[in-house]
């Protein structure tokens, strides 16, 4: 049905209502209306293909208990009227009856009974400012044209986002376009995404005369669909910068929260609502590099732009950060913020803000930075926008008359959940019944001889199997480190912590900080991250920085000599191996730091040396400069031999450091661009001695590469049959005895599966057959576990002693590992629920654009969206509901849908990455249970698998290797709901 058209019934119904009104008896209008809704769910009964015959029943029994209330007549011909005006239009509007079909319209019927009880008691406008999404839902049965009125421009002003959803329900209103006008101008990034499709939203925008409106156009005719260039529609408008410019100045974070904090000062400026989203973005990453760097980072920000950082910024503060924020802060001055420009900025950020300070001690510092009558304003604000719950009434009116009984929503749920409840107490009494998946054939079985080899069961030993407890499920354990210290061998967790996960250690020092052993680990752990630990020495109240101070040790005390003279503002911290070992002097480093080449070369000599000081900041820093370098490499176009200038600059060992430290982006072509380069200035040296010239760090990292390119046949090129044979015997040395012996399992299997020399595989699965034997003649059941599971994960590529494999394969039999059972992923609340995480980079909001495109008006999926997030759900078989933040909205969408999770009481039980590999420890962070099923969708993501499974044990893991594609999981999530 045409807008017109639509239109015309809608005038048509509202006459009708008039004209019937005019009846001299209610009581008649009333029944003619009763008779008219029977009719309209009769023919939607038998002309709507697929009508829900539940919804239709709850009209009759909201009719039933209409009947009862004690209303007047009056008003229940009112309410009556809006009820068939709603069918009528399921009947006679084609998009009406598809969004019926779809379920659409379920809520709107669930609201009808509140909107009847607060019409009646005066309140209409209370309640339907309370619930806007339920609201915008309801227009076609809420006809009440004033009530929207007074509260449409607070629902859209509040959430931009859930009123453009809508935008189609309201085109009658005949103040609609202008609405769509000024939020469209008031926040710019929400509505750019409806510039580039057709849709209702574009239909006003589009035909709009504004000039500011028409501004938009402009910018989205000259700019890709991801840029923030509209976010300076001001500067747009008023002629003072080109698009190009602002496209410009939005690729420099610093400059554009400069420009942007300064837009806020300005008289009726517009894109107050994105201004301040994407002010809160910009300050939590400087924050973020704040806490990396130091003062560093906040050095470009005057007095007033720091304060407004920590405000906007706030969910991203520490004790430790906020402190030395303050106390910078306080040596610069500014003038405290007035009432005037705390009109324009977020006034719950500011009260976050205050109450984080007043917790801290920090009052005086608060009341210095804000006046008194900006502190008035503020709380004024506050008490007004108080939020108050308004509860939903009358619900029996849908209810079998005389009884309670559960929403159609409820009862489907309920049902599902019995259903799977049933099915799984089946399975368990008759395994042979289990639900198998239906594009699966039954393998065959191989008839094996009957087993003569000698598989022992794995019995690890009390003091292992503890250990192996704590270190496999970490962020639990962290969260329990108070406990583990306490216990016997908790210490030997604790060492482990300070050796490999440092920050925790700090962290966390309130857990173990009266321990007589704490000083030794906490020392221990900044000597492996001196740039971690450099944060805590301002404090001399912080108990990290009193264990330290109370050390002797000469390291500990070249931090102090380090922070002491240059505080935060040096990356000799990450050289404290040079300084300590006499290699190099704290001033010279310094000072050569600044150099990214110099540094680059001092970063990766320390890196390969052996036991060096400072190992985990090295590593992280290395990390940080090899991906930034690589993906330099990978985005260069046709940029031929130039590309690789900074490759040239470095020796083989920087090489090789580089390729081991950015192997999370390294694909195909830039990989063999940079190891041809690395082979040149091996200057015709042994493999074998270049390997013991770097110590053998993270060998195995890179003859996993050499192997997943094609380069393994290349690097092994003129060894001896011998000198093979001792690089083969190397990467199996001592497995067992690695503190991180998963993640170089994961290497061992990745190379033992890639490699396409057959020789060199069957001489590796000799190699493992012998490891594991004499593991089981010496009885080491740690070894046991490690040979014997790698083994089993060979068992089918064997062509070395096939029946041997085949008999492990069997004794150490694992899950299918290219398949899981849809049952296996419901959560407690009967339905699968997966969290996909995607990141604000150009990556990142291309994979969510085509993510959401796969969903998107599709019959058998319901889209809803929340501003930060969206919620994707299932129509038909199984119940899945999807979860994923907005790219743009990166930390508040995410930690919205965490927080969903807690109110809801519900785990996801799959976990869905996309980005680039540099953002995957950020979600791996950010999952607080152990899901059954683990997505890692990145560039060199499934090199982050081993940290994801020491942090979250899980069922599955599914990585994509070294695709250069952007993936929707669409496939993914059709798949689950029928198998």
């Amino acid at each position: 049905m045409s807008i017109k058209n639509f239109i015309l019934v809608i005038g048509i119904l509202l006459l009708s209502q008039n004209t019937w009104a005019s009846e001299t008896e209610d009581s008649i209008a009333i029944e003619r209306f009763e008779n008219e809704i029977d009719k309209e769910q009769l023919y939607i009964a038998l002309n709507v293909k697929g009508a829900d015959s539940s919804f239709l029943k709850r009209i009759d029994y909201f009719q039933e208990n209409f009947a009862k209330k004690n209303y007047p007549l009056s008003s229940k011909r009112k309410h009556l009227a809006n009820l068939y005006n709603f069918l009528h239009i399921i009947a006679t509007s084609s998009e009406a009856k598809e969004k019926f079909k779809q379920g659409f319209y379920q809520e709107a019927l669930d609201f009808f009974p509140s909107i009847i009880a607060y019409t009646e008691s005066g309140e209409l406008e209370k309640i339907l400012a309370a619930y806007p999404g339920k609201t915008l839902k309801s227009i076609p049965i809420l006809f009440n044209e004033v009530a929207l009125k007074n509260v449409l421009y607070e629902i859209a002003y509040n959430d931009p986002e859930v009123f453009y959803k809508y935008v189609y329900e309201l085109f009658t209103l005949p103040y609609i376009r202008r609405y769509v006008e000024e939020v469209a101008l008031f926040a710019p990034l929400t509505a750019k995404k409806y510039l580039f499709t057709s849709n209702y939203v574009n239909y006003y925008l589009e035909s709009s005369k504004d000039s500011a409106v028409m501004k938009l156009f402009e910018v989205k005719n000259q700019v890709n669909a991801a840029a923030k260039s509209y976010i300076l529609i001001n500067d747009l408008v008023d002629g003072s910068m080109s698009i190009q410019e602002a496209e410009r100045l939005c690729q420099n974070k610093e400059l554009l929260a400069k420009k942007l904090l300064f837009t806020l000062t300005e008289p009726d400026h517009l894109a107050n609502y994105s201004i301040n989203r994407e002010l809160e973005n910009l300050s939590i990453y400087t924050l973020r590099d704040f806490k990396m760097n130091g003062a560093t980072s906040v050095n470009h920000l005057s007095p007033k732009e720091l304060i407004y950082t920590m405000i906007y910024g706030n969910k991203e503060l520490s004790e430790e950060t906020i402190h030395a924020l303050i106390k910078l802060s306080t040596i610069r001055r500014s003038e405290a913020i007035d009432e005037e420009e705390l009109k324009s900025i977020s006034i719950k950020n500011v009260a976050a803000f205050i109450n984080i300070c007043e917790e801290l001690g920090e009052e005086e510092f608060v009341s210095r930075t804000f006046t008194d009558e900006a502190k008035s304003y503020m709380m004024s604000k506050l008490n007004f926008e108080q939020e108050i719950k308004y509860s939903f009434k009358n619900n029996d009116l849908l209810n079998p008359p005389g009884s309670y009984t559960a929403s159609a929503d409820e009862q489907i749920s309920l049902d599902e959940k019995a259903k799977t409840d049933e099915q799984i107490k089946s399975e368990l009494a008759n395994p042979d019944l289990a639900a198998k998946p239906d594009d699966v054939n039954a393998p065959k079985v191989d008839i094996i001889e009957k087993p003569k080899y000698n598989f022992p069961k794995i019995e690890l030993s009390e003091v292992d199997r503890t250990f192996l407890q704590w270190t496999k499920n970490l962020n639990k354990s962290i969260k329990n480190l108070a406990d583990i210290v306490e216990q016997e061998n908790g210490v030997t967790f604790l060492d482990y912590l300070s050796k490999y996960h440092p920050d925790d250690v700090f962290s966390n020092i309130n857990d173990f900080y009266r321990k007589s052993f704490c000083g030794k680990y906490i020392a221990q752990a900044a000597l492996c991250a001196p740039n971690s630990a450099k944060r805590y020495l301002y404090n001399p109240q912080n108990q990290v920085n009193i264990q330290l101070g109370a050390s002797k040790q000469p390291a500990v005390r070249k931090l102090y000599d380090i922070f002491n003279k240059y505080a935060f503002q040096s990356k000799s911290y990450f050289l404290l191996n040079e300084i300590v070992r006499g290699n190099d002097n704290m001033e010279s480093l310094h000072e050569g730091a600044k150099d990214k080449i110099t540094f680059l070369k001092k970063l990766c000599k320390v890196s390969t040396s052996l036991e060096p000081l400072g190992s985990y900041s090295v590593s992280k820093e290395l990390n940080f400069e090899a991906l930034k370098i690589v993906r330099e490499i990978n985005g260069a176009e046709n940029g031929g031999n130039a590309k690789y200038n900074v490759i040239e600059q470095l020796n083989a060992q920087e090489i090789y450091a580089l390729m081991v430290y950015g192997q999370e982006e390294l694909f195909k072509n830039s990989f063999n661009g940079i190891y041809n380069i690395f082979k040149t200035k091996l200057n015709g040296r042994n493999q074998i001695e270049f390997l013991e010239s770097v110590n053998y760090h993270k060998f195995r990292n890179f003859l996993s590469l050499c192997s997943m390119f094609d380069k393994w046949s290349d690097f092994m090129y003129n060894l001896s049959s011998e000198q093979k044979q001792v690089l083969y015997q190397k990467l199996f040395a001592d497995l067992e005895k690695e503190s991180e012996y998963l993640n170089e399992a994961v290497k061992v299997a990745d190379i033992m599966q890639n490699i396409k020399d057959l020789d060199g595989k069957s001489r590796l699965q000799e190699l493992l057959k012998t490891q594991y034997e004499f593991a089981v003649t010496s009885n080491n059941q740690k070894a046991i576990s490690v040979f014997g599971l790698l083994a089993s994960i060979n068992s089918e590529l064997a062509i070395y002693d096939q029946k041997w494999y085949r008999a492990i394969g069997q004794a150490y039999k694992l899950p299918p590992l290219s398949s899981l059972f849809v049952k296996d992923l419901i959560c407690s609340n009967g339905r699968i629920i997966e969290h996909c995480f995607f990141y604000d980079d150009d990556d990142g909001r291309s994979s969510y654009i085509n993510f959401i495109a796969g969903y998107k008006n599709q019959a058998d999926w319901a889209f809803e969206d929340f501003s930060t997030y969206v919620k994707i759900s299932s129509r038909n078989g199984t119940p899945i509901e999807v979860y994923a933040n907005k790219p743009e909205a990166e930390y508040v969408g995410q930690q919205a849908i965490v927080s969903l999770f807690k109110d809801l009481a519900v785990e996801p039980s799959t976990i869905i990455h996309r980005g680039h590999s540099y953002h995957t420890e950020k979600t791996i962070k950010q999952i607080s249970n152990s899901p059954k099923f683990l997505f890692l969708g990145s560039c060199g993501g499934h090199y982050k698998i081993a940290d994801a499974l020491k942090k979250h044990p899980m069922r599955r893991h599914l990585r994509q290797n070294k695709l250069e594609v952007n993936l929707s999981m669409t496939p993914y999530s059709e798949h689950s709901t029928k198998n």
